[in-house]
């Protein structure tokens, strides 16, 4: 059994007097960090086997990272930030960082104790750094620590690490037919495929990937033929983006299209059955995707604006870029334990970007992620598959991966620990703050 106490200090930078000094103990989440060291299946996506330095105790990967939260994490055996929540802060293992973000701290390698039987990490903030209300203190992985929740400021750090840092990417299901089109996503515990095989006629090819539980039915095709001559087929074409939410999947028409009128195709996985939404936009806009997360519809104009609509076509909320500009392509939206990751290219002047929307919220952070998928994936966007809560995507031969397949990593942002304070802590730029977060046996 382990045990966790956290130690927050508060200080006056010129007289160095402690202002607020805090002690309170944190829950050891276990299984969750079970689940972030998982090979799932083919994948290798275990991170033992990829770290850079193996001479760097485990524990620097598995727990070295820290999240500060604006408000307490709700529920028991929380695996990741819920929805409606903020970072204010965050910090990784032998990182320092002295500008922007300001949500990044530095690691204290002088002041960190680490014995057989205990390990205290300490980890320091300036004045200007993590500011605001802080209602919760988590440990994560080293890698989630850097990448963080989203920076309020849309600063990035000055160097950008990707989310499969620590995995091995292999092809999940290797059984998968040769040479398919790019309509494939992972969804519900399978790897699905999408064809038009003539024109009325949808075929589904469906295999169970061991991402969760291992069968011995894992790699066996299914395949089934849907008539879909009721829907607007003419309008979808035959290559689709494709996006998961909720046990069902979401075929949209795929690459630049004006946006008047346009048709989302749902299938459910459960029952086997496809249907049609709506959705209509009186400023004819040119868009680059549309996709599915979190039960809401995004859509992505060329202009930089997107649009995110509710499932029924009414609009819930326009996230505006106009400051960035227009020329935007590659773009995608997909879920990311409770929020929704978005990603796209911007063809001048701005590299790949990696954002958190937050539905609930309805606010949209820049990370510390590299953009690595979004010149990878074939029309399935990194999502989160709801079954075994890994990030799984889709690419196609000869896009840096030398061959097709689908591939899964686990999400380094768990929650390793769990620290609700009793109190919320507010930090201002009159104070330097120090964190000491202790794990030990019992």
């Amino acid at each position: 059994m382990i045990h966790g106490h956290t130690r927050i200090v508060l200080r006056n930078p010129i007289s160095n007097n402690i202002i607020k000094d805090i002690e309170s103990e944190n829950t050891f989440q276990g299984s969750i960090i079970s689940e972030g060291l998982r090979n799932l299946g083919y994948a290798d996506a275990s991170p033992f086997s990829h770290l850079t330095d193996k001479s760097v105790p485990a524990f620097a990967e598995i727990v070295g990272g820290i999240l500060l939260f604006r408000d307490k994490v709700e529920g028991n055996d929380t695996q990741f930030m819920n929805s409606g929540n903020q970072m204010i802060g965050n910090g990784a293992y032998d990182v320092t960082n002295a500008s922007e973000p300001n949500e990044l701290g530095s690691y204290n390698s002088n002041e960190s104790i680490i014995t057989p039987t205990s390990i205290t990490q300490v980890y320091d903030w300036t004045t200007s750094q993590a500011n605001g209300t802080i209602g919760s203190v988590c440990l994560t992985s080293r890698l989630g620590g850097y990448i963080g929740y989203g920076n309020s400021n849309d600063k990035q750090a000055s160097t950008l690490w990707g989310l499969s840092k620590n995995s091995g990417l292999q092809n999940i299901v290797p059984q998968a037919d040769a040479n398919m089109n790019g309509n494939n996503v992972v969804c519900n515990g399978a790897f699905y495929n999408f064809e038009m095989t003539d024109t009325t006629t949808l075929t589904v090819k469906k295999w169970r990937v061991p991402l969760k539980n291992a069968s011995v039915f894992d790699g066996l095709k299914e395949t089934k033929t849907i008539d879909v001559s009721a829907l607007h087929y003419s309008s979808m074409g035959t290559t689709f983006g494709v996006s998961a939410s909720n046990g069902k999947i979401y075929l949209s028409v795929n690459g630049l299209l004006t946006f008047g009128t346009t048709y989302l195709w749902e299938y459910d996985t459960a029952t086997e059955t496809i249907t049609e939404k709506t959705i209509t936009n009186a400023n004819n806009l040119s868009v680059y995707g549309i996709y599915v997360a979190q039960q809401k519809i995004f859509v992505f104009a060329q202009n930089g604006d997107i649009l995110v609509y509710n499932l029924d076509g009414s609009l819930y909320d326009t996230i505006l870029h106009g400051s960035i500009g227009g020329g935007f392509s590659n773009c995608y939206a997909g879920e990311f334990g409770n929020q929704v990751l978005i990603n796209w290219y911007k063809t001048t002047g701005v590299p790949r970007q990696t954002w958190i929307y937050d539905v609930s919220a309805k606010t949209m952070r820049l990370t510390n992620a590299s953009d690595f998928f979004g010149s990878n994936i074939q029309n399935q966007p990194l999502i989160m598959e709801g079954t075994s809560k890994a990030l799984t995507f889709v690419t196609a031969s000869g896009v840096i991966l030398t061959f097709a397949g689908a591939y899964a990593i686990n999400n380094p942002l768990y929650l390793a620990t769990i620290n609700n304070l009793p109190t919320p802590v507010i930090k201002d730029v009159t104070m330097s703050m120090k964190i000491f977060y202790k794990l030990e046996k019992a």
